[in-house]
């Protein structure tokens, strides 16, 4: 078995690319290893190929038992896609040792390679039964999501509380209707503009995007 595992780690070994710094990264054998790099620094291509190392290194494991997060869906199918390419290639310049990737690119689709509220929202369907949450919750559409943001300016523009409680659960008015009484609150609406507000709001889910906003 030894004699096995070190056959499939030399093939595997021969198929890397990047830096030494980026190889390090994707054959860490802690099970916490953070890579923390700017943009177009080769983060991508560092968790693609980990990803794959990972089944490169070990026969039994299959794409079901890894799971991929990013934050946007673009992000997510660039992910896939370039989980997918790097597959193919080490699979082709594994030889005999990595046969077993050509299984594992077949079942690339099975693979949890998604946003964090996609993710979020499967774990919720699958343990509906437990979870007390509407069966019939699902993820908003961007048009649907955009629409709801133009009508939130809307009613803070008009300092429509009531309008924005009916569109809240019963928690969140309550935490509508603190907000609206806080004393500076009008202040700000005035300062910023209600667009303004709602852009900074969404844009919260973007760090960057957030730090230029302020």
């Amino acid at each position: 078995m030894t004699a096995e595992r070190d056959d499939l780690l030399s093939a595997a070994c021969r198929c890397l690319r990047g830096l030494p710094e980026q190889i390090e990264a994707v054959t860490s054998a802690s099970p916490l290893t953070v890579v923390s790099a700017g943009a177009g620094t080769g983060k991508t291509q560092t968790l693609s190929q980990r990803f794959v190392w990972l089944l490169a290194s070990d026969r039994d494991l299959t794409v079901d038992r890894i799971l991929v997060l990013t934050f946007t869906e673009k992000a997510a199918r660039e992910m896939h896609d370039r989980i997918r390419e790097t597959l193919v290639r080490w699979k082709e310049e594994g030889g005999r040792e990595l046969s077993h990737l050509d299984d594992r690119l077949s079942r690339i689709d099975d693979a949890y390679i998604s946003t964090i509220h996609s993710f979020a929202m499967k774990v919720i369907k699958e343990s509906g039964l437990i979870l007390n949450i509407d069966p019939a919750a699902r993820i908003v559409t961007k048009p649907e999501e955009e629409l709801w943001w133009k009508t939130f300016a809307e009613m803070t523009g008009d300092l429509s509380l009531g309008r924005i409680k009916s569109m809240l659960s019963e928690k969140w008015a309550a935490r509508a209707e603190e907000l609206f009484s806080e004393r500076h609150f009008k202040d700000l609406v005035n300062h910023y503009g209600p667009e303004r507000l709602a852009e900074m709001c969404t844009e919260t889910t973007d760090s960057k995007s957030f730090r230029r906003s302020l």
